[in-house]
């Protein structure tokens, strides 16, 4: 038999996603990194992406919001030439893992 506790609330995944978003928006500022409006666009639809299909692939660049604004270039322009590590590093700090019980 289980019993769920109080703190066990059921919070959409892309919900869960955005929380830690921010705080890793936080931990960025803190450690001195400073995004402009146009690098903001790009991180927030990763982090939407991350909430949608729990991952972001180079090739997801080739579709969507992410082509009108010029894809895997408009990435590397705005956010850098390690832009894949950036998507990389943002993929493993939003993916919310649950433990097994």
């Amino acid at each position: 038999r289980r019993a769920l506790r109080m703190e066990d609330e059921l919070v959409p995944y892309a919900d869960r996603v955005a929380h830690r978003y921010r705080q890793w928006l936080e931990d960025q500022q803190s450690n001195g990194f400073i995004f402009t409006p146009d690098q903001r666009w790009w991180l927030d639809r990763i982090a939407e992406q991350i909430g949608l299909n729990l991952t972001v692939q180079p090739a997801d660049f080739d579709y969507g919001d992410f082509f009108d604004k010029g894809g895997r270039m408009g990435a590397m322009r705005a956010l850098g030439k390690d832009w894949l590590g950036l998507v990389e590093a943002m993929n493993e700090a939003l993916t919310v893992v649950e433990p097994e019980r």
